[in-house]
């Protein structure tokens, strides 16, 4: 609805996989909130966050690239 109505729109825990995807299918749409490791930890955990996510730092904020991988880039173990 609110994509119909120009609203501007700021979905939350934005920076999952799917919802990367998703947001990037509508050009109108582009922030989206995210979590981030907690303060305080091993700069290992922030880098491979960052790493993962593809995330760069702008002007603006973060940005977060959509995976290139098919679907949602999920990889899944078959056992």
């Amino acid at each position: 609805m609110a994509l119909a109505n120009h609203i501007r729109l700021i979905p939350h825990a934005g920076g999952n996989n799917a919802a990367i995807h998703y947001l990037a299918s509508f050009p109108q749409q582009s922030w989206a909130e995210t979590t981030i490791p907690a303060p305080g930890g091993p700069q290992s955990v922030y880098t491979q966050f960052a790493e993962q996510r593809k995330m760069t730092q702008g002007p603006e904020g973060i940005y977060i690239q959509p995976s290139e991988e098919p679907g949602f880039g999920w990889d899944f173990e078959v056992v």
